[in-house]
């Protein structure tokens, strides 16, 4: 039996916590950013995104909001503030 993963409110929801934010929480293994700096001046690493989604801080749908949207998926892939629909 598949494991149940809890989803938070949906993208664009009000109330709904900025999944960049909630992303930026948290440093990035990857290249050693810290909590609340990006990872470049662009955005942040995929990396970053896909353990945030990992440990259920963002909902499927932010993650599929930002992966869609990308030409090369690796995990040091950089998602562009600019590709999250909002400012973080």
């Amino acid at each position: 039996m598949a494991p149940i993963i809890p989803q938070r409110k949906s993208p664009g929801v009000a109330g709904a916590p900025d999944p960049a934010v909630t992303v930026r929480l948290r440093p990035c293994w990857l290249c050693r950013a810290r909590s609340g700096q990006p990872c470049t001046e662009r955005g942040d690493h995929l990396g970053r995104w896909l353990a945030a989604y990992t440990d259920h801080s963002i909902a499927r749908e932010d993650l599929k909001a930002v992966i869609v949207r990308l030409v090369v998926i690796t995990k040091w892939a950089v998602v562009d503030e600019q590709l999250t629909g909002r400012a973080a």
